[in-house]
């Protein structure tokens, strides 16, 4: 069979991405996989041991027939790096090409940040990632908020960032990275983790939920991330409140609504620069709070479900610290709410990842779209 090089590149990296996500651990198991004859699967393994980029790690023995010489990718073929803000703050991860998470970064932003300073600052969270890295930069993902044009690297817009509109994020920081950069909405990132990292590796249809700076969610069908014909699917927190007239649903669930709403503060109060540790704080205290902001949730969810019939729900943001029982209170809550989901409530669960799931997400953005040089 003959590829073209561009294909036969594509090959290859599809053939990494398999081991990666352990789908697959041999020859013969890559060639079930991605409906490949062993003959040329053999060509591709052989190619990608010649570069350097996948290994050869021992036999695993079986009852019957020869032992499988066992493949993993090489974790010093180089390097990925994810970055990922938002209003609240910006978080850098660098992974090996296994997949192996070598260093994090992290610092809260200040609220008066323009558009010229968060470029400034993903810079110097590059350079701090790169910094004391021996082995070649291969790509990097970008997380950004609000609306994304992921085709030409544009930030479209975000309110919470003075003048932070058509923003070319991908043209303005290629000439620092000198590798492929790719951009995409911060809770699609999230999405990317969650399927790499997370709990969702084994499910094709499940919706992120993002109570962080704003509101917003991801949604994931037959394994794709929806983005929508014009990057706006899932900005939930343009919803109007119908219990709130003239309130919008991102200023009722993001983060610092809903803890001005659990801590007893006005509308517009400032709220801690660190709302992990401020969530941490509330937990066990005010249930009637907690479960007038897990009704809001509820609805939410309830009429997601009715919609779009998820395998589960995801939520992330500092209203995690929460704990379980946060989840258990949203889903009494549909419970009471949706009585056409009476016996058949939907599958609620708080992220495992933390609040640096938008930098893994990014970097699951560049290794999903690296090719082999």
């Amino acid at each position: 069979m003959r590829y073209k090089p561009d294909e036969f590149q594509q090959q290859l990296a599809e053939c990494v991405l398999h081991l990666r996500a352990r789908r697959a651990n041999s020859r013969s198991s890559l060639a079930r996989s991605m409906g490949i004859s062993a003959s040329t699967m053999g060509i591709y393994v052989d190619t990608l041991i010649k570069r350097g980029l996948v290994q050869e790690s021992g036999q695993e023995l079986g009852h019957v027939g020869r032992p499988k010489r066992l493949l993993r990718p090489c974790a010093d073929a180089g390097w990925f790096a994810g970055i990922e803000f938002h209003g609240g703050g910006i978080w850098g991860v660098a992974v090996d090409f296994a997949g192996k998470v070598i260093t994090r970064y992290h610092e809260f932003l200040p609220p008066s940040l323009d558009a010229s300073r968060v470029i400034e600052t993903i810079q110097k969270v590059f350079y701090i990632l790169s910094s004391g890295m021996s082995t070649s930069l291969l790509g990097v993902g970008i997380g950004a908020p609000g609306l994304v044009n992921t085709r030409d690297g544009v930030a479209l817009h975000y309110r919470f960032i003075k003048d932070w509109r058509d923003i070319p994020v991908s043209r303005l920081l290629e000439g620092a990275t000198q590798v492929p950069l790719h951009l995409e909405q911060g809770l699609r990132a999230i999405a990317l983790a969650e399927r790499w990292y997370g709990l969702q590796h084994r499910l094709k249809d499940y919706v992120i939920l993002g109570s962080r700076f704003g509101f917003n969610a991801a949604f994931v069908h037959g394994g794709n991330v929806a983005t929508g014909a014009r990057h706006a699917a899932g900005e939930l927190g343009f919803w109007p409140c119908p219990s709130r007239p003239g309130l919008e649903l991102g200023d009722l669930i993001s983060a610092p609504a809903s803890y001005r709403r659990l801590a007893g503060l006005p509308d517009g109060a400032p709220v801690p620069v660190n709302l992990l540790d401020a969530f941490a704080e509330l937990r066990g205290r005010s249930p009637d709070r907690v479960d007038e902001v897990a009704a809001d949730f509820a609805r939410v969810i309830g009429c997601l479900q009715l919609l779009l019939d998820p395998e589960v729900f995801v939520l992330h943001g500092p209203i995690c610290q929460l704990g379980d029982e946060f989840g258990q209170e949203i889903l009494r809550q549909v419970d009471r709410q949706v009585p056409a989901l009476q016996g058949m409530l939907p599958r609620v669960e708080l992220t495992m990842l933390g609040e640096e799931a938008g930098a893994l997400g990014a970097a699951c953005l560049a290794v999903e779209n690296w090719q082999p040089q």
